[in-house]
């Protein structure tokens, strides 16, 4: 997250839901529309709007993680379950760093 000078404040982490369609659902035929979407957005690292998951945030003194994880099915009751992505961010003075995907 940006203040209006354009100096990195924070961090905002979000996921699609474990149950709920994601934007993916309406748009199968975008294979590459999460790339898409963080590419036209610069305060957007990573989207993936095909998967279904939740995001397991660690939260230390000095550093955030943030695992994204997602489900092999969410309609059949055995499922599995794998990461998708990994980002950190660490506090400085004046805020936290950009995103690092581990």
């Amino acid at each position: 997250l940006l203040d209006a000078d354009g100096d990195q404040r924070g961090v905002e982490f979000g996921c699609t839901a474990v149950t709920s369609p994601g934007f993916g659902t309406y748009m199968k035929a975008v294979d590459d529309i999460g790339e898409q979407f963080a590419a036209a957005n610069a305060e957007v690292d990573f989207y993936d709007p095909h998967d279904n998951g939740w995001t397991l945030v660690t939260l230390t003194k000095d550093e955030v993680k943030a695992d994204y994880k997602k489900v092999s099915d969410v309609k059949l009751p055995v499922y599995t379950t794998s990461e998708v992505a990994t980002f950190t961010t660490t506090r400085t003075s004046s805020g936290m760093t950009p995103l690092k995907r581990v």
